[in-house]
């Protein structure tokens, strides 16, 4: 049995979907754009403004780690049969 990069990929966007669905990754967009343009408009942001950001910041980071361990999965060769465990994911 071959694991596919394509595999991989697709592990990566199921765990990223399960942490923030498509709808709420389009809400964190929109809630982003309009934060930074608040702040070039503004100049500054409220404390809940920065609250928000920072969550935002938060959560990309984990979206960022998803797709760190999916890079470091899809450069090996082989791919382990047992790529969609945990392990390989945190």
């Amino acid at each position: 049995i071959v694991i596919t990069v394509g595999q991989v990929k697709s592990e990566a966007g199921h765990r990223i979907e399960l942490l923030f669905p498509a709808w709420k990754q389009r809400n964190m967009n929109a809630q982003t754009a309009s934060l930074l343009i608040t702040r070039v408009t503004v100049g500054r942001w409220t404390a809940d403004e920065q609250a928000q950001y920072d969550a935002l910041t938060a959560a990309w980071a984990q979206v960022s780690a998803i797709r760190n361990a999916s890079d470091a999965l899809e450069a090996m060769d082989p791919i382990p049969l047992d790529y969609s465990e945990d392990k390989y994911w945190m």
